[in-house]
């Protein structure tokens, strides 16, 4: 890789599994002699109707021009202006990480992607779970035959702060039921059901990492259920800050609508930290080692049936010494060494 320009093309920059993915990637390839840098499609500002259309052609002009040797690309927006732009600049390589369902991209770009791929547009397209693999089943084989296996990798966990240190940095009390919840603030990730749970949990309060669109319509929620005081809005926090949360919280409450890994609930998992998840598959696939798990799966979208499985989850003396037992085997699935190992066998396969 000594001397190839690498470009990171990415749609937004929002703090999350994929900026994190790029940053490893990054600073590996970096360490391999390659000259990286990165493009974001979209800044924080959301963009709709022309004016997206209009900051999408913008970038594409730009890939075209930068004519990087090879692109890499982590949602299907950015992998189609990699395909039809990067291509049209030169750019030979193009490897396009599938981190979005492909039922919920926007139709247009479903359609854009299925057909790129179909006609070998993207050199390799690299698939963060089996789960995600299956997603695409009924898929032209020719767009199947170039999706590779490689699993996210998270180093293990290291500490800074004490439990009651960090709690008191964001002002949240000690001894009491605390979930946490590190995830965008978007309908995808499932905040709602959790708040609207919250009147069924007395003495619990709800610890929300991240930022997003979704902020102001669960404050209103929490308000007309009477539980806004019990609600603690964090913004974006470090991954430090986060670590450390990890290790303070009492359960972390993961209910996503679909995901094609769940960074933060294996990263929760590798801290000891008990985790209640939704029953899809990419959450059972990364939070089962060897067919167990200390995770709790929760089927429906319910308030009544999440409020439950919290419940009887504060309750589990036992759940917390397991949860710590099974996060060595955690840390090991999903080791950062694991991860660049898959990375460095595709480079030494597209780059002999």
């Amino acid at each position: 890789m000594t001397g190839k320009s690498v470009l990171f093309l990415i749609n937004q920059d929002l703090g999350g599994g994929v900026e994190y993915l790029a940053g490893v990637l990054g600073s590996d390839l970096k360490r391999r002699g390659a000259l990286c840098s990165t493009r974001i499609i979209y800044p924080e500002t959301l963009y709709t109707g022309a004016a997206k259309l209009r900051q999408i052609v913008r970038k594409a002009v730009a890939v075209a021009k930068a004519a990087p040797d090879v692109i890499i690309t982590f949602q299907p927006t950015a992998s189609a202006i990699a395909a039809v732009a990067g291509r049209l600049g030169g750019c030979k390589f193009v490897i396009a990480h599938q981190s979005n369902s492909p039922v919920k991209s926007h139709a247009l770009v479903r359609r854009l992607d299925k057909l790129l791929g179909t006609a070998g547009a993207y050199t390799v397209s690299i698939a963060n779970s089996r789960a995600t693999m299956h997603e695409f089943d009924t898929y032209p084989r020719t767009y199947r035959d170039k999706i590779r296996l490689i699993e996210h990798g998270i180093p293990p966990p290291s500490f800074v702060l004490s439990p009651r240190d960090v709690l008191a940095k964001f002002a949240i009390p000690c001894g009491v039921p605390l979930l946490l919840m590190a995830a965008r603030l978007d309908q995808q990730k499932g905040q709602c059901v959790i708040v609207s749970a919250l009147p069924k949990l007395p003495g619990a309060r709800l610890v929300m990492a991240g930022t997003g669109p979704n902020k102001d319509n669960l404050i209103a929620l929490a308000k007309s259920l009477g539980v806004e005081d019990r609600l603690h809005f964090l913004g974006h926090v470090g991954r430090q800050d986060l670590t450390d949360l990890y290790r303070a919280a009492t359960l972390l409450v993961f209910p996503s609508v679909w995901e094609t890994f769940g960074l933060a609930a294996v990263e929760a998992a590798m801290t000891g930290l008990p985790v209640i998840a939704s029953n899809i598959p990419a959450l059972h696939e990364v939070l089962t080692c060897d067919g167990k798990t200390t995770a709790r799966f929760v089927a429906d979208r319910n308030a009544e049936d999440w409020a439950r499985a919290i419940s009887e989850s504060l309750a589990d003396a036992t759940l917390r010494p397991r949860a710590e037992a099974f996060a060595i085997q955690i840390q090991d699935k999903y080791s950062e060494r694991r991860m660049i190992e898959g990375y460095e066998a595709l480079y030494a396969e597209l780059f002999p």
